[in-house]
C-alpha cells in the first residue's frame, strides 16, 4: 500500500511507487489528481465521495450513493417538515447535486426555492457575501450542500453573519462530522444525511487505528473510514480470486524504470479488477455494498438521520429510497425532539471561531415604519402641525404607544415614513399599493397600523400576533326615542284584564251584600236577633268599600262573620294574592329592564328595510369579504351596496355620512367605539356582527423580526400593557355623557317622567276627595233643613188636636224631677245616687270663624 501523505500524486516520487498500484482509494472530496492518475493507469479509483456524471472516467467507482437518491432524500426530508420555503447554499464543488435538488424542488407548487449563489470558499469575503444574500431572503429553512470537511469553516461564516438565530433549521446533504467539526459550537443542531453503519462501535475502532497510526491528512469521520474499510475488502476479494485461478501472475503490471515511472504499458490488471468489483456483492460495515456498470453504488440501504448535539451525534431517523404500500420514506425517532440550529443561537452568541471568549455585538436595527394617520391609532400630537418628514415627537396614538414598548422591550430604533394617503392595501392593476404595497417591495420593515390578518394578506407579508381581536360592528344615527307616557305603569296588563278586575270588585261587592243580606249569621240577621245595631256593616256601600279595600291591599272596617262571607271574602282575596304578585312583578320588568326599540337590530333588518342605505370601506378587508362571499345574505348586501355606490373612501367619511342620518357604515368595532364616544353623540352602534378578526402588525416576508415582536406582544397582552392603552385612547377621552367607563346593562333606574301618573292618580283621589265632602256638606245641610222643617209642622198640628190632660201630662218632664236612690249591697250601703236634673236640649249653635266662612262659601 502506497500512502502520499499529501504530497503530489503526480509527483516523480510519488509516481514511482504507484507504477505497479492497482487500485487507488481516495478519502478525500474529488482530488483532481486522483482521478488523472487512474484514468493514466487505467485502474479503479474507489472514492468515498459522490460520484460526478461529468468525470468521464470508466474506472471511478463510488461508496456513497448517486447524487440523484441524495437529492430525492432532501426533496423528501422537505417534504416531511413541510417546508413552504427553501434556501439552498452549497459550494462550488457540489453543484451538481444543489442544481438537482434546485430543479426537483421546483416542480413542486408548495415549494418557495431560492438557490443561493455558490460559495467560494478560497475567499472568505465571497463566502461571507453569499451568506449575506441568504439573509436577505428571510428564509429560515436552509439545505447546505458541502463536503464534511469544509462544513465547520462554513458555519463559523454563517455564526459571524448571524443567520443561526432560534427560527433557522440547517439540514445537510452530508452530516458525517470529524476532526475539528466536533469541536466548533457553529454545528451544534445541524441536521443531515449519513451512511447507514451496521456497527458504530467497529466504525470508532476504525478511526481509533487511524489515529493512532497517523499519516497526516484532515481527519476522517467513522462512516468514511466504514466505507473504505469495505471496498478494501471487497478488493481483497477479488485479488484473492484472481490469485486463486492462477491468472494474478500474467496480469500484475511490471515495475517501471525511474526516468519515466508513468509511461509504461497499462496492464490488464485495471480492465479485470474493474470487471471483478462491479460483478459481485459485499455486506460489510456500510450494509451491501454493490456497483453498476457506471460505477455507482446500487445499495438499497436507507440512510441514517443524524442531529449534532452538545453530548454528541444522535441519530433521530432514517430514510428509505423507495418505500412500499404508500409508507413514509421518512422514519423519526420519538426518544428525543431535534434540536436544531437555531435552538443553539443563545448558547452560541458568545463565540466566535479561532477567538475565544470575543462577544459578537448585535446592531441595533433601525425599522422603517409606514403608517397612516388614523385616530386614535395614530394622530398628530397637541399642538403639532402636519410636516414631512415626520419627527416621533409629532405623532402620538395606540399604536405609538404599543411600539414605544416594543422597541424599549425587543430593542430597535424606528423611523416613520408618513403616507399622505390612508390606504391600507388596495390590488391596482394587479400590484398591490397602500401600506401593504410598501411591504412587498421592502421599502419598510413594519407597518405601524391596525391589519386585519387575513389569508391573502398572509400569502403577501408577514404578520405579528394579534395585539386586538375583535368583530364587526355597525354604526348610525339613533333613532327617535318613544314619547315619555305618564301612565305607563298600566302597561303591565292589558284593557280587558283591567275591565275584567273592576267588574270583579263590583260582583264582589254585590256578592257580599246578598250573602250578607240572606245569610242568618250575618251581621245583618245578627241585628235583628238582638236588636243591637242597624247591621248595615255590609250594605252595597259599606260592601264596595270592603272590595277595594281589598283589591288595594288595605284592611277593611269590618270583615263578614258568616260562613259564607268568609269563603267568598278568602276567594277574593286569593284572586287579589294573584293579580296584585302578577302586577308587582310585570311593572318591575316594564319599567327596569330596557326594551330593545331599535327597528334594525341584525343584518337582516338591514337589508330588509330601504330607508337606509348602508356601506363599507372602498378598500380592506371588509369590501374583499362581502364581494367573495358565499352566503347569500353577505352577497345581496355586496349587490346592494355596488348598485347604490355606498362605498366610502375613509372610516371618517363614513362616520360622518352616518351621523348626517339615512346611513349606516360597517367596519371594525374598535373604530366605531372610538367615533360613538365622540360629539355630537348622535350615533348608536349594532354590535358583534359577522365573524372575529384580529389585527397585528405587518411585516416584510420572511422577516427575522416576526417571532421576537410576536413574543413581546403576547407579553404585553398579558401584564396588562395594551388594555391599559386601550382605556387610555378610548374610554379616558369620552365626549358623550353616560358612555364613559359605562358598564353593559340590563336595567335602569325609574325616573320621575315613568311614575308621573301614579301621582297624578293621587292627587286626583285627593281633589275628587275633598269635592265629595263639600257634596256631603251640602247633602247635610239640605237634609238639615228637610228635617227642620217637618219637625216645626208637627208640632203646631199637635198643639191644635191635644186635650187638657195631655197638657198636664206633656206639661211633666219625669226627667226634671229629682230622684233619690239608694242601692244596697248587703251589709255595705252604697251613697247615695241623685240623678241631676239633665239640660234642657239647646238651640243649634251657629257656626263662628273659618267654618262658618267655609259653610258661606259652601
Amino acid at each position: 500500500m502506497v500512502h502520499s501523505k499529501g504530497k503530489n500524486l503526480l509527483s516523480r516520487e510519488v509516481a514511482a511507487k504507484l507504477s505497479r498500484a492497482v487500485c487507488i482509494f481516495d478519502l478525500y472530496s474529488n482530488d483532481p489528481d486522483a482521478y488523472a492518475l487512474s484514468d493514466m493507469l487505467k485502474i479503479p479509483l474507489i472514492m468515498a465521495d459522490n460520484l460526478n456524471d461529468d468525470l468521464h472516467n470508466k474506472y471511478v467507482l463510488s461508496m456513497r450513493p448517486h447524487y440523484s437518491v441524495i437529492s430525492q432524500a432532501l426533496y423528501d426530508v422537505a417534504m416531511y417538515f413541510k417546508y413552504d420555503e427553501v434556501a439552498i447554499v452549497y459550494d462550488e464543488r457540489k453543484t451538481r447535486l444543489a442544481s438537482h435538488f434546485y430543479a426537483k424542488a421546483r416542480t413542486e407548487d408548495r415549494f418557495n426555492v431560492q438557490l443561493i449563489p455558490e460559495l467560494d470558499l478560497k475567499d472568505p469575503k465571497k463566502t461571507a457575501s453569499s451568506l449575506q444574500i441568504l439573509q436577505n431572503t428571510y428564509i429560515k429553512n436552509v439545505i447546505l450542500i458541502c463536503d464534511q470537511k469544509n462544513m465547520a469553516d462554513i458555519m463559523n461564516q454563517v455564526l459571524r453573519v448571524g443567520i443561526n438565530d432560534q427560527d433557522y433549521k440547517w439540514f445537510s446533504s452530508d452530516v458525517e462530522v470529524a476532526g475539528p467539526n466536533k469541536t466548533y459550537p457553529s454545528i451544534l443542531g445541524m441536521v443531515g444525511l449519513s451512511l447507514h453503519l451496521s456497527s458504530e462501535d467497529a466504525a470508532r475502532q476504525l478511526e481509533m487505528i487511524s489515529s493512532s497510526v497517523g499519516g497526516g491528512g484532515v481527519p476522517l469521520s467513522p462512516v468514511v473510514y466504514a466505507a473504505m474499510n469495505d471496498s478494501l475488502h471487497m478488493l481483497t476479494r477479488v485479488i484473492r480470486s484472481y490469485i486463486t485461478v492462477g491468472i494474478w501472475q500474467n496480469i500484475y503490471p511490471s515495475t517501471s524504470t525511474d526516468s519515466c515511472p508513468l509511461k509504461t504499458k497499462p496492464s490488464l490488471v485495471g480492465p479485470k479488477l474493474l470487471e471483478k468489483l462491479q460483478t459481485i456483492t459485499h455486506h460489510g460495515l456500510t450494509g451491501r455494498v454493490s456497483f453498476d456498470s457506471n460505477g455507482k453504488r446500487t445499495s438499497k440501504r436507507a440512510l441514517d438521520i443524524l442531529n449534532i448535539a452538545e453530548d454528541g451525534v444522535e441519530k433521530v431517523g432514517s430514510w428509505k429510497p423507495n418505500p412500499k404500500n404508500n409508507q413514509d420514506p421518512i422514519t423519526m425517532k420519538n426518544v428525543n425532539p431535534i434540536m436544531w440550529l437555531g435552538d443553539f443561537a443563545e448558547l452560541v452568541k458568545c463565540h466566535n471561531p479561532g477567538k475565544p471568549g470575543k462577544r459578537f455585538t448585535k446592531q441595533r436595527k433601525v425599522f422603517r415604519i409606514t403608517a397612516v394617520i388614523e385616530p386614535p391609532f395614530l394622530e398628530w400630537s397637541n399642538g403639532s402641525i402636519e410636516t414631512r418628514p415626520v419627527s416621533n415627537s409629532s405623532l402620538q396614538g395606540f399604536c405609538l404607544d404599543i411600539l414605544n414598548e416594543l422597541s424599549r422591550t425587543v430593542g430597535f430604533d424606528y423611523k416613520i415614513l408618513l403616507r399622505k394617503d390612508t390606504t391600507y392595501a388596495r390590488k391596482v392593476d394587479g400590484k398591490w399599493t397602500g401600506m401593504l404595497g410598501d411591504l412587498i417591495e421592502k421599502k419598510a420593515d413594519l407597518a405601524l397600523a391596525p391589519i386585519t390578518i387575513t389569508s391573502e394578506r398572509e400569502q403577501l407579508i408577514d404578520f405579528s400576533k394579534p395585539f386586538w381581536d375583535f368583530s364587526m360592528s355597525l354604526i348610525m344615527q339613533k333613532e327617535t326615542e318613544d314619547e315619555v307616557q305618564l301612565f305607563a305603569f298600566v302597561k303591565p296588563f292589558d284593557g280587558l284584564v283591567w275591565l275584567l278586575t273592576i267588574g270583579v270588585v263590583l260582583f264582589v261587592t254585590v256578592m257580599m251584600y246578598a250573602v250578607d243580606l240572606f245569610s242568618p249569621f250575618g251581621h245583618r240577621a245578627e241585628a235583628r236577633e238582638t236588636g243591637e245595631g242597624a247591621g248595615d256593616e255590609f250594605n252595597l256601600f259599606n260592601s264596595l268599600w270592603f272590595a277595594t279595600a281589598s283589591m288595594l291591599q288595605q284592611g277593611g272596617d269590618n270583615t263578614p262573620k258568616s260562613p259564607s262571607g268568609r269563603i267568598l271574602a278568602a276567594a277574593f282575596w286569593f284572586f287579589i294574592l294573584i293579580i296584585i304578585s302578577t302586577y308587582t312583578a310585570n311593572l318591575a320588568a316594564f319599567f327596569t329592564i330596557k326594551q330593545s326599540k331599535r327597528s334594525i337590530n341584525s343584518l337582516q333588518d338591514l337589508v330588509k328595510q330601504d330607508k337606509i342605505k348602508y356601506g363599507v370601506l372602498n378598500s380592506g378587508a371588509m369590501k374583499a369579504f362581502f364581494e367573495s362571499s358565499q352566503v347569500s345574505l353577505y352577497r345581496q348586501m355586496f349587490s346592494q351596496m355596488r348598485q347604490q355606490n355606498s362605498f366610502v373612501s375613509s372610516t371618517k367619511e363614513g362616520v360622518a355620512k352616518a351621523r348626517a342620518g339615512g346611513y349606516a357604515y360597517l367596519t371594525e368595532q374598535p373604530y366605531l367605539d372610538y367615533y360613538n364616544q365622540k360629539k355630537p353623540c348622535n350615533t348608536m352602534l349594532l354590535e358583534n356582527l359577522l365573524t372575529a378578526k384580529s389585527y397585528g402588525f405587518g411585516l416584510q416576508r420572511n422577516s427575522p423580526y416576526v417571532n421576537e415582536l410576536s413574543v413581546a406582544i403576547l407579553d404585553l397582552r398579558e401584564n396588562g400593557f395594551i388594555e391599559k392603552t386601550r382605556a387610555k385612547w378610548w374610554d379616558e377621552r369620552s365626549e358623550c355623557a353616560g358612555k364613559k367607563d359605562a358598564k353593559p346593562e340590563s336595567t335602569t333606574s325609574l325616573g320621575i317622567q315613568n311614575m308621573a301618573g301614579v301621582f297624578i292618580i293621587l292627587l286626583g283621589g285627593v281633589a275628587f276627595s275633598f269635592l265629595f265632602v263639600v257634596i256631603e256638606i251640602k247633602c247635610k245641610r239640605i237634609v238639615n233643613m228637610l228635617t227642620k222643617n217637618q219637625g216645626s209642622s208637627r208640632k203646631v198640628s199637635r198643639s191644635q188636636t191635644i186635650k187638657p190632660n195631655e197638657v198636664c201630662r206633656e206639661s211633666i218632664d219625669a226627667s226634671q224631677i229629682p230622684v233619690r236612690v239608694v242601692v244596697s249591697q248587703g251589709p255595705k250601703q252604697l251613697k247615695p245616687v241623685v240623678l241631676q236634673e239633665q239640660p234642657a236640649p239647646s238651640q243649634e249653635e251657629e257656626p263662628s270663624g273659618w267654618r262658618a266662612w267655609f259653610v258661606r262659601w259652601i
